[in-house]
Order: structure tokens, then C-alpha cells, then sequence
């Protein structure tokens, strides 16, 4: 759900170039994303993020308010009932009332959480899936490191590049530092990472652009093994119990 909200992005942008005008598929792109705090509380904040970028968007394209409207129209009448389900279950519309005692979440909790989320041997991220370092080095590849570059850039889609790598970012980070706020970061007896995972596959268009851009053997090499370690590495967590 949260990659059809990336697929709004570029749907968008392409909307941009060919001045299409159609309000049906916008639609469907705010449904989908109107399902996401359903599924968990803190997912509403990936729904706010991509659904900002999504309107940021649209104002530059052709009918942008028509399309708006299509886009907020499922949303909005869900979060009415989403916020009244909290009301009639817990007595309170606040998405935070089935978790309790606010002491479980705090600031504090991120740097050891996000550490943990991330290099933990046994729940950290990278450490089960080393392949998403080759999407975090083609997040660095998308942004343009000097306005010079920038400049040079410019007609190859660079800029272009730059902005989704922001935007990705954008929708990514505030997730991570709010799942990691959570005390307990490595969610229980779970699958490694499991706060991060509804994130995880927003980096399947860094690790694309990364893989088309590199040019060395050795380079390309590392970046396959690293593909191969993390499926067997995933083989072994799904049959072994």
C-alpha cells in the first residue's frame, strides 16, 4: 500500500508532462492510502506523508483542484470513521488509547532504537537484509552533490532524482524515528525489523537506480553477493521454526 503511494508520485509527475486529466485513478490512490491507518495507528503517519507529497504534486498539474478533491474524498470520510471507531471502542478518539501508559514511548528510546532497528544482529534490518545497503547508496547516488553537478544534471532527470530521493526520505525518516520512540524497538518475538518493514519497500526504487548506475565489476559484484546473502539469509529465517 505504502508503494502505491510512490506510484501517485510518479503518476503525478508524468501527469505533469502529458497533461492528462483523468480523476478516477486518484481516487483509487486515496483509497488505498486511506487503508493504511487501519491496518496500525502509527501507519497513519506513512498516509500523511505520502499524502502531502501526493498534493504537493498535483498543484502542478492540469485540473490540480478537481484531482485534489478525487484524492481526499476516500480519506477524509475515513478518518471520520476511524477516529469515532477509537471513540466507540476505547471512549476517547485518540489513536494512542490501546497502547496505555504514554512511558513506553519517548524520545530518548531513538538513537538506541534506531541503532538497534538497523545493525542489531539479531532484529537489525541491514544486519538480515545487507542488500538495502545498495538503497541507501542509491539514495546518495539521486542527490546531485554540488549545484554544479546539479546544473549539469538537469536534462538527464537529475533534478528529477533529487526530489524523489528528498521525498522518499520524507516519507521514510519521520516513520523510523517514531517506530523507534516505542521502548520495546525490536516488536517482541517477531521477524527482524518488523517496525520498519512497511517502510522497507519504499527502497526498491533507490536499490534500482543504484544497480543501473554502477559501472565496476567489483562493485556490481558486492552488490549481487549482498543480493544473494539476504535471500539466503531470508531462506533460513522462514523454514527454521
Amino acid at each position: 500500500i505504502a508503494l502505491t503511494g510512490v506510484w501517485a508520485l510518479m503518476r503525478a509527475e508524468g501527469e505533469r508532462r502529458t497533461g492528462e486529466t483523468r480523476l478516477r485513478p486518484w481516487l483509487l490512490h486515496g483509497a488505498a492510502l486511506a487503508l493504511l491507518p487501519w491496518l496500525h495507528s502509527r501507519f497513519a503517519l506513512l498516509a500523511g506523508c505520502l499524502g502531502a507529497l501526493v498534493l504537493l504534486r498535483l498543484s502542478a498539474t492540469k485540473h490540480p483542484a478537481g484531482k485534489a478533491v478525487a484524492f481526499l474524498s476516500v480519506p477524509a470520510l475515513s478518518a471520520v470513521l476511524w477516529m469515532n471507531f477509537f471513540r466507540a471502542i476505547y471512549g476517547v478518539a485518540d489513536p494512542s488509547a490501546p497502547y496505555g501508559t504514554v512511558r513506553e514511548f519517548s524520545l530518548g528510546f531513538i538513537p538506541g532504537g534506531l541503532a538497534g532497528l538497523l545493525f542489531d544482529q539479531r532484529f537489525g534490518l541491514v544486519a538480515n537484509a545487507p542488500a538495502l545497503i545498495v538503497g541507501l547508496a542509491g539514495l546518495l547516488m539521486m542527490l546531485p552533490p554540488s549545484p554544479r553537478l546539479r546544473r549539469i544534471t538537469v536534462d538527464s532527470g537529475g533534478l528529477a532524482d533529487r526530489r524523489l530521493a528528498l521525498e522518499l526520505m520524507f516519507i521514510m525518516v519521520p516513520y523510523l524515528l517514531v517506530a523507534t520512540s516505542y521502548a520495546m524497538w525490536w516488536a517482541g518475538w517477531s521477524a527482524p525489523a518488523r517496525f520498519a518493514n512497511p517502510a522497507v519497500l519504499i527502497l526498491a526504487i533507490p536499490c534500482a537506480v543504484a544497480w543501473s548506475r554502477i559501472e565496476n565489476r567489483g562493485s556490481r559484484a558486492v552488490a549481487a553477493g549482498l543480493l544473494a546473502f539476504t535471500g539466503f539469509l531470508s531462506f533460513v529465517l522462514v523454514v527454521t521454526d
